[in-house]
């Protein structure tokens, strides 16, 4: 069975709406994320999936005043769990992971000025 579509929430949230939205057309049954940062040994992140409450009541934020950077705030030691809990990413050997790099941003000596005073 293939994952409901999401919608954009606001005008400027239309790239990683289409990049969740082609992660769950390409693998059923999966709940993917957009891991956003780190902080504090926590993670930011936004979660698709609307939920009114903490899915672990004390341990995972809601976070509602950063719509355009992440909506959820978790410790990592959920993500390094081997179990099937709450964003636990399972056994180490069957877990997937994309990386996504823009190159038109990326950083080079051709695009860098140095100044030397």
């Amino acid at each position: 069975m293939k994952n409901p579509l999401h919608y954009q929430l606001s005008e400027y949230d239309c790239g990683p709406t289409s990049m969740l939205n082609a992660i769950s057309f390409l693998f059923e049954e999966e709940h993917y994320v957009l891991l956003t940062g780190i902080e504090d040994d926590r993670v930011l992140m936004f979660d698709p999936y609307y939920q009114t409450t903490s899915p672990a009541p004390g341990d995972i934020t809601i976070v509602e005043d950063h719509p355009f950077s992440h909506n959820r705030i978790v410790p990592t030691g959920y993500f390094n769990s081997e179990g099937t809990g709450t964003y636990a990413l399972g056994p180490t050997d069957s877990r997937e992971a994309i990386l996504i790099f823009n190159d038109t941003t990326k950083l080079t000596a051709e695009k860098t000025i140095e100044y030397f005073i």
